[in-house]
């Protein structure tokens, strides 16, 4: 058992405080053409959730607060969960859409979930459930990345010829609570940070008067809608090369919002995108991303790349089709196009 990361102990507090939720849903969708080994797919998953342990890591209550556990990898409950379900192209968008709300027990469930849709013997949907509290935007290329992989080796009767991680997450927990140090220790980066933003923060509202066309709720509801926008050219090629240099879109908007909201009420600073540290040792799954102030949508988080040759249906070989996924992290939402080396247009379901 491992003490939990700063983000990690984010999440197991709001699962004490909401309980189990679908807000820190990601979810890929790839497409699959061709005639399907099931067998060996489900062995892949087995490979990739044994080769990655925070994939098989649950969360427990313990003596001294909460903690880790990697399950090992022949434990019943470390087996990734594939459901095969029937689907017609009609009404495979609602069923992606419902298991993409599962709720995750992070407490005694692992934080992956797989769901097969059969559109018909040579097509399928594979959608791939990761909870934030196992990986983020970055993590899903590896992940896709090694699930070809291990299929590939699979339907060729073999194990994957993958070399053992030098580095897993537990490994990175145990450098963050080194580098941070205690909070309890007036000397320690992180109660120097604290004292920082304490001061920093200081005298703010504990909401900020924000212009909206409807009052607030009591609660989160996490519904978003879609808002359709047209733009002059000239905008459009400046909001691509603003995306060009990683500025999410949400935080554009938020930016433009500033300064009729600023003469109303004080300004809380905010980050344009999730920062890491460049002193983080390099792994090769990486999980976490620093909480940020101003939300990051519609940010790509998947793009599988095609393999090599065009099955036909029938063919022994499937052929996984680029696929780009993208997320919302207020209500797990999500659009996919499967149209090979396409991005569809981008299409946020939170009001940000």
């Amino acid at each position: 058992m491992t003490t939990l990361s700063f983000a990690q102990r984010r999440l197991w507090f709001l699962n004490q405080l909401d309980g189990p939720s679908a807000i820190y849903n990601i979810p890929t969708a790839l497409r699959l053409t061709g005639t399907l080994d099931r067998t060996a797919l489900t062995a892949a998953l087995a490979d990739v959730v044994a080769r990655h342990e925070t994939l098989r890591t649950v969360l427990a209550d313990g003596p001294e607060g909460p903690r880790q556990v990697v399950l090992d990898t022949e434990a019943e409950a470390a087996a990734p969960v594939l459901t095969v379900a029937p689907a017609d192209e009609a009404g495979l968008d609602r069923l992606l859409d419902v298991a993409a709300r599962h709720e995750f027990d992070l407490l005694g469930e692992i934080p992956i979930r797989c769901t097969l849709f059969e559109l018909a013997p040579d097509d399928h949907v594979l959608l791939v459930l990761l909870h934030h509290v196992a990986g983020d935007g970055w993590s899903v290329p590896v992940l896709v990345r090694d699930l070809l992989g291990a299929y590939a080796a699979r339907q060729a009767g073999r194990a994957p010829g993958w070399d053992e991680l030098p580095v897993q997450y537990s490994d990175f927990t145990v450098w963050q609570q080194e580098l941070l140090g205690s909070e309890d220790d007036p000397g320690s980066v992180i109660s120097r940070q604290l004292a920082h933003w304490r001061r920093t923060l200081a005298g703010l509202p504990e909401e900020l008067d924000l212009p909206t066309d409807r009052p607030r709720p009591a609660s989160a509801t996490h519904r978003g809608d879609t808002v359709p926008s047209r733009y002059r050219p000239r905008c459009t090629r400046a909001s691509w090369s603003w995306r060009a240099r990683a500025a999410p879109a949400c935080s554009w908007w938020s930016r433009q919002l500033s300064p009729p909201c600023s003469a109303k009420s004080a300004t809380a600073p905010t980050s344009r995108s999730a920062p890491r540290s460049r002193a983080a040792p390099t792994r090769p799954w990486t999980t976490w991303s620093a909480s940020s102030s101003t939300p990051s949508c519609c940010a790509p988080t998947c793009r599988a790349r095609p393999r090599s040759g065009n099955s036909s249906p029938g063919s022994a070989t499937p052929t996984w089709r680029r696929t780009s996924t993208r997320t919302c992290p207020s209500n797990g939402s999500w659009k996919s196009s499967t149209r090979p080396g396409r991005w569809p247009a981008t299409r946020c379901s939170r009001r940000c």
